[in-house]
């Protein structure tokens, strides 16, 4: 299953949002070859002196929950 996954990252020297850099990848699995592409982000987030505070993947768009609930197929 394809998922978006989103990383979050700041400067070690702490967290500023206009220091923040946020990934988003886009249909990414974390199993085989997607795992290796957010690992390459991620190293590249630390060789440019940010620490990752937080990955995490879309489980359901609350618009699809929304319309599951209301009886509509997506």
């Amino acid at each position: 299953m394809f998922k978006d996954t989103f990383i979050i990252a700041g400067k070690e020297e702490g967290f500023r949002y206009e220091d923040a850099r946020i990934v988003v990848l886009h249909d990414i699995s974390m199993h085989g070859d997607g795992k290796e592409i957010v690992e390459n982000h991620i190293n590249k987030l630390r060789v440019g002196g940010y620490k990752i505070f937080y990955i995490t993947e879309t489980v359901d768009r609350i618009d699809d929950i929304a319309d599951a609930a209301n009886g509509v197929n997506p």
